[in-house]
């Protein structure tokens, strides 16, 4: 089985998984799981237990992220990957004026890294925190994945409100792709469906 066809997997399970999860971590241990099984299969072992360790887990998010990435700025990435004429560019590159105005990344000096996650650039690149703060994560503002992650936030702050889950998205380095995040997080209707919102907000 080529990597090609992992990828096309992953995003076809994220897609199909998004819809009926509504917690983050639950979202991360079932890809988890699928990426076990898959490496199982892939070199022809047998799976007799199951164990998820922090790597895997870490794993399972980057293949999440790139599936929502890859589905709301399919047009950016190609574009960035294609001027920079690499698949991982540094952050002191400015793809972004290769990007159409209309684009919601155009003022983001946005870059694809290593991993294949698409970033923030900017001038914080010669700062002294580290590269995760730096160059946070894009998430589209429209994105399942991206209101669990908000509600997760929410949930490690023990449902204290607004500003400290803004700031619990900042510290997790994440960067929604809206004119005002904290529209967002205040927004309970924002909330998928399936995703009981939280009273305090």
């Amino acid at each position: 089985m080529s990597r090609a066809t992992n990828v096309t997997q992953v995003k076809d399970l994220v897609t199909l998984l998004e819809v009926r999860i509504s917690d983050w971590r639950k979202l991360k241990t079932l890809v988890s799981v699928w990426l076990m099984f898959f490496e199982f299969l892939r070199n022809n072992r047998t799976l007799n237990s199951v164990t998820l360790t922090v790597e895997l887990m870490q794993r399972a998010e980057i293949e999440i992220i790139k599936s929502v990435q890859r589905r709301a700025f399919a047009a950016e990435i190609e574009q960035i990957k294609a001027y920079l004429n690499t698949d991982c560019s540094s952050a002191d590159n400015r793809p972004a004026r290769y990007l159409k105005r209309a684009s919601p990344l155009y003022r983001l000096n946005p870059f694809v890294d290593e991993q294949g996650i698409l970033r923030v650039g900017g001038r914080l690149s010669n700062s002294d925190f580290s590269e995760e703060i730096k160059h946070p994560v894009i998430l589209p503002k429209s994105a399942l994945v991206t209101n669990l992650t908000v509600l997760w936030c929410h949930q490690q702050v023990n449902h204290s409100g607004c500003g400290l889950t803004l700031n619990e998205v900042r510290t997790r380095s994440y960067k929604i792709i809206l004119d005002h995040t904290r529209q967002l997080v205040r927004a309970k209707f924002y909330l998928p469906v399936h995703t009981m919102s939280c009273t305090t907000w």
